[in-house]
């Protein structure tokens, strides 16, 4: 579901196997807030202003009902996502893998339970490749419709932020995975050293 090169930290913030499509506006915004302090005595004075800052009403209004159609599909992709996470405990599932698990055997109808159980859940892997795709046709979809709502300038900035903050994620991702490691393999020595040193004492 997720990309081999992401951090554990980045997959604990990922929806459906990336980002979630409403986060197109979140980072419109927040570069458009970011730049209009950058660009303050300009935004007073009338100055026409070509980046983020300078959104139009009309821009603000198209951004404002993309923004409630992705979330509105967002919603019904996160149901979706939720009704099979649940479906996987549900009893005819929980039914087969008991059978599986305690019995070991063919079922009442001469097929083999193991089978059986797993035909059930390359149904379930189905729907979720099914929800995967439409999950990323989504997130590109919201994209590529801000990114036509806004004006070269304006894309271009949005993309280079969009850039950074995936690059400042990653950044600390790996240095957190890194002191994650470090910690594991000093209580790993320190374990050892008490084994070494209970043993020299038994002798």
């Amino acid at each position: 579901m997720t990309a081999p090169w992401k951090t554990p930290m980045e997959k604990a913030f990922m929806w459906i196997g990336g980002w979630r499509p409403t986060m197109v506006f979140q980072l419109a915004y927040a570069e458009a807030g970011q730049m209009i302090e950058a660009e303050l005595a300009d935004f007073l004075e009338g100055i026409d202003i070509p980046s983020m800052a300078g959104l139009s009403a009309k821009q603000l209004e198209l951004i404002n009902n993309l923004q409630k159609q992705t979330l509105k599909e967002e919603e019904e992709l996160s149901h979706r996502m939720a009704m099979l996470q649940q479906g996987m405990a549900d009893q005819p599932l929980l039914s087969l893998a008991e059978q599986v698990v305690t019995v070991l055997q063919p079922s009442n109808e001469g097929e083999d339970t193991t089978s059986i159980f797993e035909d059930a859940v390359d149904e379930k892997l189905k729907l979720l490749e099914d929800l995967l795709i439409d999950a990323d046709n989504l997130r590109k979809e919201s994209l590529m419709k801000m990114l036509k709502i806004l004006t070269t300038i304006q894309s271009a900035q949005y993309l280079a932020a969009a850039g950074q903050l995936q690059v400042a994620l990653r950044k600390v991702g790996e240095i957190r995975e890194r002191k994650s490691t470090e910690v594991e393999l000093t209580s790993s020595f320190s374990a050892e050293d008490i084994k070494d040193s209970h043993a020299a004492m038994a002798f």
